[in-house]
Parts: structure tokens; sequence; C-alpha cells
């Protein structure tokens, strides 16, 4: 029996006019309508909406239009989308392509996701998102030390597992990014020489140590 192809949508005059209105939006039109432009950190510019434009948006499940509008930076948060959006892996990786910490507002089963979180602590410096990846992503070795090479002035590692703050390569890695990582390090580690002068500081008991070999 022949297959019938698939029956399209039927959209009323009311969705058509909507999903029109979508498709041609433009920065022109959200400023016109009270959008500003903001300064994110890391001096990106972006197009901050108005309540009603969020809540616009929020209504709609029109994929292809929120993921148009996140990749061209129209200030589409995805706390600003539907659960379902927040949830579609190529829109959260569009949005944290533009700005790393919107992991935060993905799906939990996208936060447990691998891939997407090491695109997260990678882009913009921004390893700081390993603090919205899932406790199993925090214990995995190989997301830490790409967050801590990438957290910029964060202190990143104070997200980790507590095995991993026992680390000696992934504490070493961190302190050269950032001295101040050391206090979130294990107190074993802490006390280790070549991890406190990996950080810019001076052996442990240096003062007692130098004071012996002159007796000696």
């Amino acid at each position: 029996m022949e297959k019938l192809p698939k029956e399209s949508k039927q959209y009323t005059p009311t969705e058509m006019a909507k999903l029109e209105k979508d498709r041609t939006l433009s920065d022109a039109e959200f400023l016109k309508e009270g959008a500003e432009y903001k300064v994110r950190e890391g001096g990106k510019k972006e197009l901050e909406l108005t309540e009603d434009q969020i809540e616009r948006i929020r209504g709609t499940e029109d994929r292809e239009s929120v993921l148009r509008f996140i990749k061209e930076g129209k200030g589409i948060s995805l706390r600003y989308i539907s659960p379902k959006l927040r949830a579609d892996k190529e829109v959260v990786l569009a949005a944290i392509k533009r700005y790393g910490l919107e992991l935060e507002y993905a799906s939990f089963e996208l936060r447990a996701d691998k891939e997407v979180v090491l695109r997260a602590v990678r882009e913009n410096g921004f390893g700081w998102a390993l603090k919205y990846a899932s406790s199993e992503l925090q214990a995995d070795k190989e997301v830490v030390l790409e967050a801590v090479r990438t957290s910029g002035g964060n202190v990143t590692l104070q997200f980790a597992s507590p095995k991993l703050r026992a680390d000696k390569e992934v504490v070493l890695e961190a302190v050269k990014h950032n001295r101040n990582s050391l206090s979130y390090a294990s107190s074993e580690l802490q006390d280790d020489d070549e991890v406190r002068m990996a950080a810019g500081l001076k052996p442990k008991n240096f003062l007692e140590k130098n004071l012996k070999k002159l007796f000696e």
C-alpha cells in the first residue's frame, strides 16, 4: 500500500501572523519596543529585552526563531525560553557558545552532558560554568582540568569534587592560573611544597628548614 504524504500543519491567520512577526523581528524592532543594549561580563554587548518581549518569546515553541535569536545575540537567555527548548541540545549549545554561564539554565540532563559542559567551560574563559555542571561532571577530571585552565580570575576549583580537590595534578593546574585556588585544595595539598611554590608561595616551614641548614 502506497504511503500517503504526511499532512502539513494548518495554521490559523492569527498563528501565521505571529510566526511571520517572529521571523522578521530585528534589533531595530526590539529597540523600538523598549529593548536596550547592555554590556555583559567580558565586554560583550548584547540586547536586553523588555519583560513584554521576554514573555512573548517564552510563550513560543517556534524552535527555529528562538535558535536564530540566540545565534544573532538578541539578548535571549535560556532562562526566558520554554523548558522544552532548554532541553534542546542544539539550542543550549548555541546559547553557551555566546555565554558559557548560560549552562545554569539548561535542563538537568544537559548539565550532565559532558559535551555540553566542556563547551561551556571553554567558551569565553568561563571555567566558572563548572558551578552549574552535574555533580558527576564536577568529579570528572577532564572537565575540571579544562575548567581551572579557563577560569580567568575566578576560583573554579571550589566547584570540583572533594576527591579532585585532593588531586595534585588538578590543584597544581588550578594554582598556576589562580593562586587563591590553594585555599580550596585539600589540607594535605595546601601544605605541599611543590603546590605552594606553584602558587608563588614559600614552602611550608621555610624559615625553620633554612635555619636547620645553617646549623648542620
